[in-house]
């Protein structure tokens, strides 16, 4: 444990872009991902502006009776559940910018967490407390020549799993 928390502490304090990349790497590219999803966001809007004003135009065609009442309520119908999926798709999407930000915010925290112990000889309680969300250790494996294995996964706080 001591040697993961060091190998991470000296490449934070050697190569910081190589040690925030790395960790970007380890989760998807959320640059892409917020492009993606920011575009989705306004086309979503920019078409609910559009149902709002041609929901506001069948109205006006209904009153002058250029509409008749079953092209009205067909019309009416439609809009009105193509809303009720647009609201639902641009809360879907703000819930996921808004989780991605998030995850921005946690890479900070852990760099923030990581410098606190740029060069540990030690491990500690604390710096356990502070960079370690858990540690998942596996049955043991036999190989066919005898050697046995056992994978341990370590899970970061606000990064969760980066080897």
């Amino acid at each position: 444990m001591l040697s993961r928390i060091q190998y991470w502490a000296a490449t934070l304090d050697e190569h910081e872009e190589v040690f925030i990349n790395a960790i970007k790497a380890a989760h998807e590219d959320e640059s892409t991902f917020n492009e993606r999803e920011r575009a989705k966001l306004d086309e979503a809007k920019k078409r609910q502006r559009r149902i709002d004003t041609m929901l506001a135009q069948i109205y006006e065609d209904r009153a002058e009776g250029n509409i008749s009442p079953d092209n009205f309520s067909m019309l009416l119908k439609k809009y009105q559940e193509e809303q009720a999926d647009l609201s639902k798709c641009v809360a879907s999407i703000e819930e996921k910018l808004h989780d991605a930000n998030k995850t921005s915010k946690r890479l900070d925290a852990w760099v923030d967490a990581v410098r606190r112990y740029t060069h540990p000889t030690e491990l500690t309680i604390p710096m356990l407390n502070a960079l370690v969300d858990k540690i998942v250790i596996h049955d043991k494996q036999r190989a066919q020549s005898g050697e046995r294995t056992q994978e341990i996964e370590i899970y970061y706080k606000f990064v969760g799993k980066l080897d």
